[in-house]
């Protein structure tokens, strides 16, 4: 075994077999250890054999005589150098195995042959979000990661079914449920596990998550699907050929402007599909583009589907394959007929866009995105001082003086930082008068073909007018505050939600709060609750229903405590549309009217009172008296007309006068008071004239015994709306002028047109009346002009009274036409 003979090991030191000093010291306390307990025992070591090779080795002892350790011992020896080898290299073998199931990105898993989980690796714990822990030794894991039943069961007979049947499970995807709750696509790979005899012990499954690669397929199917979309949304012509011009596809826009369908163009060249003149040219550019790479743009012909040669411009381009090379062509192509048209329109245009900015009175300019001035109209050459081509292509400092320039500067690049418009108003000199003036700058970014900001454009307005009207604004609002404020009636304005916004001096002393106190609050901050629930009550209906309003109300003295009666006048106020914007309003302190409608209440009482008796005494004059002067008047008749003595019938003349002055004078006193007591008139339509021809027509006697002849002039029919009363007017106009008139003279009656009313006139060729006397003429009791004639006084006082209650006008004048007056008196038309 090591080597030696008999001769050369018997009663050397076993020492020598050791490779170490160390080692044989070590194995000789084993020993020691052994024949101290006096049984058998076992040391694994290692011997060196002669030959230098060192193998491991199991001694076995054991006593000789276990009562007579000195008697010495036994042992065998077994070299096991191999089979340690064998089990080392397992080991190393097993943890390579592990070490490679550990470090591996996808999901391993072992099961045995009761389909316990004995092999659970990272990528599964990372995977799965299960720990070995959770896992190992149990079968529950699938029950959480396939939590629905249905579903499960038919992931296993489908896996059962493919290993039943000899094969390999490959590619089986199925959608886990995390521990977490995210689901994760996995692919699997499965097989049997055999042992030698091919009896299956157990299982071994290989899962790869595949979620990132699904989504990411399905983001590219939505890619390639998005690309044709979009070629087919882009209005351009687009065609795509392979690295031999071969077509390999295009959108529907190159197939509808060719007319050409795609599956008649797809996989055939340009000789199948164009004459040869065309076909020959695109072959060309084809192979030139091809060995050159890189991209093209020619202009050319293409036939369209009407069969109309178009011009073209074809901007072509390589594409290439993965690795690198030119795998084929891609070209857009642009119809550039109409454009050669619209070149000369854009000329056109652009000529009258210049004259258009010309036109325009106010400075307009545009700037490129650094400033740079690119054109502007002739009112800004005059603004600036400068011509136009002079300041193309220079920034503000090559045009304005420093500071000025410093502003316009800042100003561009805050526009063209934040894009959008700009206004601002600044003062600047104006080079056409070299005045001041105050401009509003107006200025807007604008885009090339690509929405990138390219420059600015701007607008200058001079305000000048507007900031003077403004500062005149200024100062008189400042006047109608001090004016306010000179008002000794307290004065408010609120805003339509019932807010405070100003208030004059006599406000703040009413409320004793002061103005920045008041605005922004209402009513209930202010009042007391009683009052503030009437204020806002009132202010609310006023703003629902606009126009004004005046109502009587209080005010508590803030000092006092005593509440003082007041009226509130107000009034909204609108925008310059009209709308609602709020209410202003004024008090007046009406205590000492209150007062005052007291003691007049008290006096309209007692008036009242006189007023009852003097009815009384009108009524005793009226029926009393008048009775009494009647049988007078008729005793005195009867006398006279049985009398023949001429004293008698002197005397009896003069009682029976006296006696018809006196009923005259109690039927008109009657009648006067009658129309002052008047308060309700009923009024009716009456035609003027057939009334004035009534009246007439009764003192066809009187006038006949006069020798008068009363004539009615009318320019036409007048109705009048009056009451029945108006008559009395009538009569006592006429009556008059019969007994102021001359004997010879005619009476007039003239009825006119005045606008709105009639105008009735009553001419007479009396003595007439002076001119001190005509404002006398309407009064009570005063009679001027002919003293011969007796009368009451009360006749044109009644006609003034009568004309008044009905709204109308009355007067005197001298005769147009010659001696005499003219009393004329104005009614409302109907």
């Amino acid at each position: 075994m090591f080597g030696y003979t008999k001769e050369e090991l018997i009663g050397q030191n076993t020492e020598m077999l050791y490779p170490s000093h160390e080692e044989y010291e070590r194995v000789g306390k084993e020993l020691k250890r052994i024949i101290d307990s006096k049984k058998p025992g076992l040391i694994e070591s290692q011997w060196v054999r002669k030959n230098g090779d060192i193998r491991d080795i199991y001694m076995t002892f054991a006593l000789i005589d276990v009562n007579d350790p000195s008697t010495g011992v036994t042992f065998t020896v077994q070299d096991f150098t191999e089979k340690k080898l064998a089990e080392e290299d397992l080991y190393r073998l097993n943890q390579f195995q592990q070490t490679i199931i550990e470090s591996a990105d996808v999901w391993i898993n072992v099961l045995n042959k009761d389909a316990e989980v004995i092999v659970w690796n990272n990528a599964a714990e990372a995977i799965s979000g299960y720990s070995r822990k959770e896992v190992l030794g149990t079968t529950k894991i699938w029950d959480h990661l396939y939590p629905d039943k249905k579903y499960r069961n038919e992931i296993f007979a489908t896996a059962n079914a493919i290993i039943n049947e000899g094969k390999k499970v490959s590619g089986f995807e199925t959608v886990i449920k995390r521990k977490d709750g995210k689901e994760r696509i996995i692919s699997w790979n499965s097989r049997n596990l055999l042992d030698e005899s091919g009896e299956t012990i157990g299982s071994i499954a290989i899962g790869n998550d595949i979620t990132r690669q699904k989504e990411a397929e399905k983001v590219k199917k939505q890619q390639v699907h998005f690309m044709q979309e979009l070629i087919d949304a882009i209005p351009v012509p687009i065609f795509y050929k392979d690295k031999d011009g071969i077509y390999l596809g295009c959108n529907n826009t190159f197939a509808e402007f060719t007319g050409i369908p795609k599956k008649d163009m797809i996989g055939k060249g340009v000789y199948e599909l164009y004459e040869n003149d065309i076909a020959e040219k695109y072959n060309q550019m084809n192979t030139e583009l091809i060995e050159k790479g890189g991209t093209q743009t020619y202009e050319y012909y293409l036939r369209s589907v009407s069969g109309q040669k178009r011009a073209v411009i074809f901007n072509n381009s390589v594409f290439t394959d993965i690795d690198g090379n030119v795998a084929g062509q891609i070209g857009a192509v642009f119809d550039i007929t109409e454009r050669k048209e619209a070149e000369e329109a854009q000329r056109k245009h652009a000529h009258f866009m210049q004259e258009l900015l010309e036109a325009i009175p106010a400075p307009v300019y545009y700037k490129d995105k650094n400033g740079n001035y690119l054109g502007c109209n002739g009112a800004f050459e005059t603004f600036s001082g400068s011509k136009c081509e002079d300041m193309v292509g220079k920034d503000a400092y090559g045009v304005y003086d420093e500071k000025q320039a410093e502003e316009y500067h800042h100003m561009d690049r805050e526009l063209v930082k934040n894009g959008g418009t700009q206004t601002y108003e600044s003062e600047v000199v104006y080079m056409g008068d070299n005045t001041e003036r105050n401009v509003l700058f107006n200025k807007s970014v604008f885009t090339d073909m690509n929405g990138e900001t390219a420059g600015l454009i701007g607008v200058i307005l001079d305000i000048t007018q507007r900031v003077e009207s403004e500062n005149k604004l200024k100062k008189q609002l400042h006047f109608l505050q001090e004016l306010m404020d000179a008002i000794p009636a307290p004065m408010f304005y609120k805003d339509k939600k019932g807010l405070y916004i100003g208030c004059n001096k006599a406000f703040e002393d009413m409320t004793a709060h002061k103005k920045d106190d008041i605005i922004g609050k209402s009513v209930y901050e202010l009042c007391q609750n009683d009052l503030a629930y009437k204020y806002h009550e009132m202010d609310m209906d006023l703003m629902a229903s606009e126009g004004t309003q005046i109502y009587e109300g209080q005010v508590e003295n803030p000092v006092t405590k005593s509440r003082q009666d007041v009226i509130f006048h107000k009034s909204v106020f609108t925008d310059m549309n009209g709308e609602t914007l709020g209410l202003i309003g004024a008090i007046l302190d009406i205590t000492k009217r209150v007062r005052s409608e007291k003691l007049l209440k008290k006096y309209s009482e007692e008036l009242e009172h006189s007023n009852e008796l003097k009815d009384i005494f009108t009524d005793i004059m009226r029926h009393d008296l008048l009775n009494h002067a009647t049988v007078i008047s008729g005793y005195t008749y009867m006398m006279l007309s049985s009398e023949d003595d001429e004293t008698k019938l002197k005397r009896l003349g003069k009682i029976d006068l006296s006696t018809k002055n006196l009923i005259e004078l109690i039927e008109s006193a009657a009648a006067f008071a009658k129309l002052d007591s008047t308060d309700d008139m009923e009024f009716e339509t009456i035609d003027v004239g057939n009334m004035i021809n009534g009246v007439i027509a009764n003192f066809e006697y009187q006038a006949e015994e006069k020798g008068v002849y009363i004539r009615i002039i009318s320019e036409g029919s007048c109705t009048a709306l009056a009451n029945p009363m108006i008559e009395e007017v009538f009569i006592n106009l006429i009556s008059n002028a019969l007994k102021y008139g001359s004997d010879k003279g005619d009476i007039v009656v003239r009825i006119e047109d005045a606008d709105d009313n009639c105008k009735i006139a009553v001419t007479d060729s009396g003595e007439g009346i002076s001119d001190e006397d005509k404002p006398l003429v309407f009064e009570r009791f005063k009679r001027v002009g002919n003293k011969s004639i007796k009368g009451s006084g009360l006749g044109l006082a009644i006609v003034k009274r009568i004309v008044e209650l009905h709204k109308g006008k009355v007067g005197v004048e001298d005769n147009p036409e010659g001696q005499g007056s003219m009393f004329w008196v104005t009614l409302k038309k109907a």
